[in-house]
């Protein structure tokens, strides 16, 4: 991955090695085998190497089965990617409803298979553009709303706990 600074090798990979070392430890414990215990331990220690390595590898979509390109605006000297990234996954898959007509509806059944809010469906059944937008900037002034108020009794709270002190 090109211009990646993925780094492979991380906390996950040493708690990871980590339990590789104790489940070697719970193999010649448990089996209590007195003789050929290199081949217990080779075996236990191969298999755990190969897991490590399988599930810490960076992988790119098109690996996992999802060929995944961006897509792009502008012309050819100035290539601007086409990223969407919105703080709740529904309104992601929204903007990218609107932009690319009829591609989202799969994402939103991929990612919510049960029932949406009933101002999600609202949205989804709509044709109108206006009304699609109107409904997710309502959602997303509730949002803001919801969390400025959560911001401001958090605030209230530490205020109040330096006054006591």
């Amino acid at each position: 991955m090109k211009g990646s600074n993925y780094i492979w090798f991380d906390l996950c990979c040493i708690y990871t090695s980590l339990l590789a070392v104790v489940w070697l430890v719970s193999l010649t414990t448990c089996c209590g085998i007195k003789t050929d215990l290199w081949y217990l331990l080779a075996v236990g220690g191969l298999g755990m190497a190969q897991n490590l390595i399988v599930a810490s590898v960076p992988r790119t979509p098109a690996v996992l089965g999802l060929p995944i390109e961006l897509c792009s605006s502008g012309d050819e000297d100035q290539v601007i990617p086409e990223i969407f990234a919105e703080p709740k996954v529904m309104w992601t898959i929204m903007e990218f409803e609107e932009k690319h007509r009829g591609r989202g509806n799969a994402l939103v059944k991929e990612f919510f298979p049960g029932k949406l809010l009933d101002w999600e469906e609202k949205w989804w059944n709509s044709d109108n553009t206006d009304e699609r937008r109107e409904l997710l900037e309502g959602a997303r002034r509730k949002a803001w709303r919801k969390a400025h108020e959560a911001a401001r009794m958090e605030r209230e709270k530490g205020e109040k706990q330096l006054q006591k002190q």
